[in-house]
């Protein structure tokens, strides 16, 4: 009997990294957004519960507001959610992100994937 199992590789995500390049991401619908004077922005997105612990919030909460977390976005953080707008898609925000910062595709690609990733898992935003 073995004691430790080898782990399996991860699932595929079904995309291409070609056709992940082409999604466009879409901000959800019940993120706030504010902009702060030094041009950062500030996120205000739900926080995702359980069903249980969102029964246990409701019956002992006294508003019906959901609770919320806030990310504040730094300079490069701002400047991509500023190219998320609905109609351009991954590799197009890239681009603009690599000519604005004068860096290459690559470095580019690796940082605003991971940041469109975060974002993601958070449920800040959507791949359409």
């Amino acid at each position: 009997m073995k004691l430790f199992r080898s782990k399996s590789p991860p699932a595929p995500s079904g995309l291409s990294r070609q056709e992940a390049l082409q999604c466009t991401p879409v901000v959800n619908s019940s993120v706030a957004v504010q902009e702060l004077d030094s041009g950062e922005i500030v996120v205000e997105y739900p926080l995702p519960m359980k069903p249980f612990f969102l029964s246990l919030f409701r019956r002992f909460q006294q508003s019906q507001e959901f609770p919320t977390k806030k990310l504040q976005l730094d300079a490069m953080g701002s400047n991509v959610w500023r190219e998320i707008d609905g109609n351009r898609n991954v590799s197009r925000i890239i681009n603009r992100f690599a000519d604005h910062y004068h860096i290459t595709i690559q470095e580019a690609e690796k940082s605003v994937t991971t940041f469109l990733f975060e974002l993601g898992r958070r449920g800040i935003i959507a791949m359409r």
